[in-house]
């Protein structure tokens, strides 16, 4: 088969006469070949695509374990927020009972102390009263204890009674403001001191 390159190319074409192209090819060689070139394409294309499936597949599963590493590593942060919300949660919540409480419970304790100081100084006012109404009821009888003992150490008669009952007096009022008696006996008179 003759190039119609030539054809192309120059820039006349002379008219020669009706000519009929041949072609000497055999139909089942081309047919062959073409059946050959397209086994081959096909199992090129059949490569082609087990490699783009194969491909696909590493890709599918390398997607996966980044996906499940994205999650455990979504988890653990979700995690560590939680934990680090729930403290601050606690840390403000604590604050703020804290500071609202604790004014509260300082005014409370306060006035709570206020009342037992009270307290205490009422019933140590009323000690003191009852304690002077004691000595003033139990007067005579102190006196008389008193006597007895000075008689006793004596071994007679005291003569002038009032010099020692003005005596006995004094002691019991300078005694009024003092916090303890110590009266010192014989075990003789300890029952009658008693009563």
């Amino acid at each position: 088969m003759q190039s119609s390159y030539n054809v192309i190319k120059n820039t006349s074409v002379k008219n020669t006469g009706l000519r009929q192209i041949v072609t000497n090819a055999e139909s089942e060689t081309i047919k062959a070949e073409c059946e050959e070139n397209a086994k081959n394409h096909i199992e090129n294309y059949e490569n082609l695509a087990r490699n783009i499936v194969e491909n696909a597949r590493r890709q599918a599963e390398q997607i996966k374990i980044k996906a499940f590493q994205d999650v455990k590593n979504i988890e653990e942060e979700a995690f560590l927020k939680a934990e680090q919300l729930k403290n601050e949660a606690y840390q403000k919540g604590y604050e703020e009972g804290f500071n609202e409480a604790y004014p509260q419970a300082i005014e409370q304790a306060s006035a709570e102390g206020d009342a037992i100081i009270a307290s205490a100084e009422n019933l140590l006012q009323n000690a003191k009263v009852e304690y002077e109404i004691y000595l003033q009821d139990k007067a005579k009888d102190i006196n008389d204890l008193i006597a007895a003992i000075a008689r006793a150490v004596l071994k007679k008669e005291v003569q002038a009674e009032d010099a020692i009952n003005s005596m006995i007096s004094e002691a019991l009022e300078a005694s009024k403001k003092s916090s303890n008696f110590i009266i010192r006996c014989s075990t003789v008179h300890v029952e009658a001191l008693k009563a």
